[in-house]
């Protein structure tokens, strides 16, 4: 759906021109090449299937758009080189990459708090996710889901994700596929890991929790934090970070915020 540019020049610079809702017919199509090189496109939001996203990512870049994609980026390295060498082919800084809670004021203060622990000595990811469906039937009012599309592009699309997934986690690292939302709130807060270490899955195949325990704990010698995210797939749920410290006088001080506000504060 295209047709709505969002802005007009005006004699004094750009002004937000604002569309009333049936005022005109906005344009379908079902060429993503048609769309990316509208003339009245200026940015492409990519909220497709993961699988697909360094194909989309790479036309619209390559018709000069502004891209922002629903993270995670893509699904190997190898989709996000193209991803990346087709930005800088544009000049560079034309890809934002969405994270639901990257913005959330209790990571950011999660990450101030991590910059002042000092040596970091522990850190904890804990990753319990119960089946998307629950969650995504509870997200609207209407949830719809839709099936108007070719069964041989649906098992394409499975065996390039499968594969993708195997390449990126099993070839790669030699680690079993799973979700990994505790994972991008980790890249978030202290950058990614060089090496695994240890993996311990709780389920080979979906999850036997109807629940959502997703969380990153990061200890110091005298200060931990962590980062409770509850469903992503659920609106209005909040991110938590819950603070512990022990100061020089030797008192403790514990801490939950949930999105930036104090909400309960010890001393012992």
């Amino acid at each position: 759906m295209f047709g709505m540019k969002p802005t007009e020049a005006t004699p004094g610079g750009r002004v937000v021109r604002l569309k009333v809702a049936g005022s005109s017919k906005p344009k379908t199509t079902r060429s993503i090449e048609e769309l990316c090189n509208a003339p009245e496109v200026e940015l492409v939001l990519i909220v497709n299937n993961h699988a697909l996203h360094a194909s989309a990512a790479v036309l619209a870049l390559q018709a000069n758009k502004y891209v922002f994609i629903e993270k995670p980026i893509a699904l190997t390295l190898q989709d996000t080189d193209r991803i990346i060498a087709a930005d800088k082919a544009t000049g560079g800084a034309k890809v934002f990459i969405g994270c639901m809670r990257r913005y959330a004021a209790a990571l950011i203060d999660a990450v101030n708090e991590v910059a002042s622990i000092g040596q970091i000595r522990y850190a904890r990811v804990r990753d319990i996710i119960g089946p998307n469906s629950v969650f995504v039937s509870q997200s609207g009012t209407y949830p719809r889901t839709f099936n108007d599309y070719p069964e041989a592009d649906s098992e394409a699309l499975h065996t390039k994700t499968h594969n993708d997934m195997e390449q990126a986690l099993h070839t790669k690292l030699g680690i079993t596929v799973t979700k990994e939302t505790a994972m991008i709130a980790m890249r978030e807060i202290i950058g990614m890991p060089k090496d695994v270490v240890g993996f311990s899955p709780c389920a080979t195949v979906g999850s036997p929790f109807w629940r959502f325990d997703a969380s990153i704990e990061i200890f110091g010698d005298t200060k931990t934090v962590k980062v409770c995210i509850d469903s992503l797939f659920t609106k209005g749920l909040p991110t938590t970070m819950v603070l512990k410290e022990v100061s020089p006088n030797g008192s403790y001080r514990e801490q939950d915020l949930i999105l930036g506000m104090l909400m309960k504060a010890t001393t012992a």
